[in-house]
């Protein structure tokens, strides 16, 4: 049920707020209105995530980011033994059973919700998108058939908007590098004075 308090006018500087706040803190939504009361309802928030393109680029991103916080946060509750051994009425130190058995349960959920974010780095084999890409993903003109088989696989539903979304944007990414790694072999024949081309052109007789 909705606060009379909570806001329900959306405007950019508040979803920047929400958004940035998400990406750096490894909690849920709703925990994070509680704690944020000058934030509306999450009920009100997923509604701006389908009216608002800005809002819902910044919540993809910040979700993204999130995964981050959730790795780091797993690390450090590992970590954590301070509260391993316990100390039992007949005053020998003993393992803090409930402690530990929390603990794996705080990881366990880091770890499912990181794998539902970000499936092909902290997901099971079964969780990664299946994409078919050429075997030659080198050349430049990879590049079309690349994106095309991710337009393909968003309209057949194998994978969903966002994770296409990240997809081509890594397929861009191999494009530059594709294009800076073919400007530095051209410059390199250049600076070699272009003998690797005149080895491959024949001369008037016939020879190479």
């Amino acid at each position: 049920m909705k606060n009379r308090g909570q806001p329900t006018s959306y405007t950019p500087e508040l979803a920047a707020e929400i958004c940035e706040t998400i990406a750096t803190q490894g909690k849920g939504l709703k925990q994070l209105c509680r704690e944020h009361p000058h934030w509306p309802h999450p009920d009100t928030i997923y509604e701006w995530l389908g009216k608002h393109q800005y809002f819902s680029d910044l919540y993809i991103k910040a979700k993204a980011r999130q995964v981050s916080v959730l790795a780091d946060q797993i690390i450090d509750i590992a970590d954590d033994s301070a509260q391993d051994i316990t100390t039992n009425k007949n005053g020998d130190e003993v393992c803090n059973t409930e402690f530990v058995n929390r603990a794996r349960l705080r990881i366990d959920t880091r770890k499912w919700i990181a794998a539902k974010l970000a499936p092909r780095i902290y997901g099971e084999k079964g969780d990664c998108v299946k994409i078919k890409f050429p075997n030659d993903i080198t050349k430049s003109n990879a590049l079309l058939a690349m994106s095309a088989e991710v337009f393909r696989a968003l309209s057949q539903q194998e994978i969903d908007l966002e994770q296409a979304r990240n997809l081509i944007a890594v397929i861009k990414d191999h494009g530059v590098n594709i294009a800076v790694g073919d400007m530095n072999e051209r410059l390199n024949q250049l600076e070699h004075g272009g003998q690797s081309d005149e080895k491959t052109v024949p001369d008037a007789e016939g020879k190479v």
